[in-house]
């Protein structure tokens, strides 16, 4: 009995832990699920029907059939077939600007997966310290519903009359009670975005694996100028760039097809022999300024356009990358120095040390552990200021996008 007992325990406990294992989640599966954002799924939907209907031109162009009357004589009747035709080079030039016309598709949806990731970056963020702030809040609370007792027994015994302190104290309370409260709805409202995101029951984010401000220093150190290359923007506006090329370049092979037509005649004169009622004839182009050259013009200036615009944009990415890591280098001193000045004041007037010490004041051991606290709060700022700003360097670098796409928020950087 005993046995079964034990062995009915060891199950029960297996399955819950099981179960809750199950039900956590980490910061790779959310970001993985920007592939089944909905937006991105329509535009890649979008690429893959462009691939399933090739833009291949036919060898023939157009085929007429012709007749006419010569001199209103009915017994003269002539009748001709005429085909145009694509030229080698333009069927060729048609294949190319086909496949820029993928690689417009395909930009579109890099950029829609770089928005997805972005917005699930930021909200892994907001997460995150959401949770670290709530669990400062709710300590600080019970540190100052100790103090506030405290002062409370100091009036009523008469050893203290300062009652505007307690007044402090309870507006205090109040403000950090309202602080829970927003982190908590904010709990709320990224647990509902992940539910949308994943298609399923929110559940607990694993932040075990979560990236450390010494990691993010290191990380930043491989980010370059080159990375750039792989921002979603720069990729579309280079992929319009070749697709104004290309145009221009169909325009030029057909302009340049010197055989317009072909043409086979049938004179029903039966005044002649059969021989003599078949003809052959073509008609050659003779290269003139026409419209098309100055579509020629237009699309070799929108190349152009597209072409100076890309330069501007990254040169504009680049120095907002300098930016962000001048930035960067600020706030990874100041929470160096936030980090050694706590260390230095724990050590100094821990209060365990204290009691040690002999010093059992409770006012002066709550008012360290408040300030204690204080000080992991101005910390835990400056970390989130820290993920912000890393975020933003993933993004305009473009380090984000560069394929295998990896998760920049684990210490592993896992790929998905």
């Amino acid at each position: 009995m005993n046995i079964f007992l034990r062995l009915s325990t060891f199950l029960l406990v297996f399955l819950m832990s099981w179960t809750f294992v199950q039900a956590q989640i980490n910061s790779t599966t959310v970001l993985a699920s920007a592939k089944m954002d909905g937006i991105f799924l329509l535009e890649n939907q979008l690429k893959t029907s462009l691939e399933d209907r090739p833009q291949k031109l036919p060898f023939v162009d157009k085929l007429e059939f012709r007749t006419e009357f010569n001199e209103f004589d009915i017994r003269r009747q002539e009748y001709a077939i005429r085909m145009s035709h694509h030229s080698i080079a333009e069927r060729e030039e048609q294949k190319k600007l086909y496949n820029a016309t993928l690689q417009i598709a395909d930009s579109e949806t890099k950029l829609r997966l770089f928005s997805a990731l972005e917005d699930r970056y930021t909200l892994l963020v907001a997460a995150k310290f959401a949770k670290s702030f709530r669990v400062l809040s709710s300590d600080l609370i019970l540190i100052l519903e100790d103090q506030k007792t405290v002062v409370e027994n100091q009036l009523q015994l008469g050893l203290n009359d300062d009652l505007s302190r307690l007044i402090d104290m309870e507006e205090e309370l109040q403000d950090e009670a309202l602080s829970v409260l927003e982190l908590e709805q904010l709990k709320t409202k990224t647990n509902r975005k992940i539910e949308s995101w994943l298609q399923q029951p929110a559940a607990e984010i694993d932040w075990s694996n979560f990236i450390s401000v010494e990691k993010i220093k290191a990380q930043i150190a491989l980010i370059d100028e080159s990375s750039i290359d792989f921002h979603p923007s720069i990729i579309r506006g280079e992929m319009r760039t070749n697709l104004s090329q290309q145009e221009a370049q169909l325009e030029r092979a057909q302009k340049k097809s010197l055989l317009n037509f072909l043409q086979v005649r049938y004179g029903d004169n039966p005044r002649d022999l059969l021989k003599e009622r078949f003809s052959i004839g073509a008609g050659i182009q003779i290269p003139t300024k026409t419209a098309a050259t100055l579509k020629i013009k237009e699309l070799e200036m929108e190349a152009l356009e597209s072409a100076t615009e890309v330069k501007r944009d990254k040169l504009e990415l680049q120095s907002e990358q300098t930016t962000i890591k001048n930035e960067l280098e600020f706030l990874f001193e100041k929470w160096d120095l936030m980090k050694s000045q706590l260390n230095t004041y724990q050590q100094n007037y821990a209060p365990e040390k204290l009691l040690q010490k002999g010093i059992v004041n409770p006012t002066v051991l709550l008012k360290i552990k408040e300030r204690i606290l204080k000080k992991q709060f101005l910390i835990q700022k400056t970390e989130l200021d820290i993920f912000e700003k890393y975020i933003e360097l993933l993004a305009t670098s473009g380090k984000m996008m560069e394929t295998p796409l990896k998760n920049y928020l684990s210490e592993g950087l896992e790929e998905f």
